[in-house]
């Protein structure tokens, strides 16, 4: 029991840094600064190319202002005791587009797996698994999708209870086998963040378009399919970088199924557009989503290790 104690102590004392540390580089200050640093060695080393690209960048943020907003004022998070129950952390990164790093607090009762084409990019605690023995068709991005969006058929359901999928540029810093309750005491066994700023798939549309992520043709496609099935504005939108399963609920699975079908369909490759609209089709809310916080970027017990290519 006081062993209990002492790791609750040190994991609460290793978020307390961490959070600290998140509390700083999220600032407006640093925010500025880093720009101001940025612009400064391009005008510097004269790169023309560079200085388009960066304010095209700036241009961007500043449109992404106006439809977004602070939607939760005061950042919480789910916290808990350590889980006894097997789990697994599980990422994908296909043609070197992440360098993975090791978690910063791991325990027995939590597998590392990743899913990936260069069987040199494991660790000690990382395990990897080529994805051409999972004999599918799909390769680089979405390949990364398939992993990502099927834990229940990458892995073996006899060995775990739970599955967390983490971005390639999500570092773990402290337990996170506790956040198997978000999913469990979820109606369809999935937990996942609210998202920071939105609360509408369609506004995730228009973010995508101005930072041209994905097809933008497709997304447009999606989007007015949505508009024309009725549905609605303001549904709410989770952060899909992270994502806890609940592997013991079958609502998990059909639900992961259908929203990897309609990746596939849309053809837009932005799955967190699609996610809403497929609990919408299946009846059920963005409430019945378990939580994990208001704010992933806040988080203490998850680190954001390039915000330059994995923007907001």
């Amino acid at each position: 029991m006081s062993r209990n104690r002492d790791i609750l102590k040190e994991l609460n004392a290793l978020e307390q840094i961490s959070g600290d540390y998140l509390k700083i580089i999220n600032s407006d200050q640093y925010r500025i600064g880093t720009n101001i640093l940025k612009m400064k060695e391009v005008i510097k080393t004269m790169n023309f190319s560079k200085m388009r690209g960066f304010l095209k960048y700036r241009k961007s943020q500043r449109e992404i202002a106006k439809i977004s907003s602070v939607v939760h004022k005061e950042v919480k998070y789910f916290t808990g005791s350590v889980c006894l129950n097997k789990g697994c952390v599980y990422t994908c990164i296909t043609a070197g587009y992440d360098i993975p790093s090791d978690p910063i607090y791991c325990n027995d009762t939590v597998d590392f797996r990743m899913f990936s084409d260069d069987p040199n990019s494991g660790s000690q605690i990382w395990k990897v698994t080529n994805i051409s023995s999972l004999n599918m068709e799909f390769r680089g991005n979405l390949a990364n999708r398939y992993c990502k969006l099927n834990p229940h058929k990458i892995l073996n359901l006899d060995d775990y209870k739970y599955a967390i999928y983490i971005d390639g540029n999500i570092q773990i810093v402290s337990d996170v086998s506790c956040l198997y309750m978000a999913a469990y005491k979820s109606p369809i066994g999935i937990a996942m963040h609210r998202h920071w700023a939105r609360d509408c798939a369609y506004l995730e549309a228009k973010a995508c378009l101005l930072t041209g992520k994905g097809n933008a043709c497709k997304i447009r496609a999606q989007v007015q399919k949505y508009k024309d099935e009725g549905f609605p504005n303001n549904y709410g939108l989770c952060e899909a970088s992270i994502i806890v399963i609940d592997l013991t609920n079958p609502v998990s699975s059909k639900i992961m199924n259908a929203w990897w079908e309609e990746l596939v369909r849309s053809k837009s490759g932005r799955d967190q557009i699609a996610f809403p609209y497929v609990l919408w089709k299946n009846n059920y809310a963005i409430n019945d989503v378990g939580w994990l916080g208001d704010n992933l970027f806040f988080n203490p017990k998850f680190r954001n290790t390039d915000f330059g290519r994995h923007n907001r």
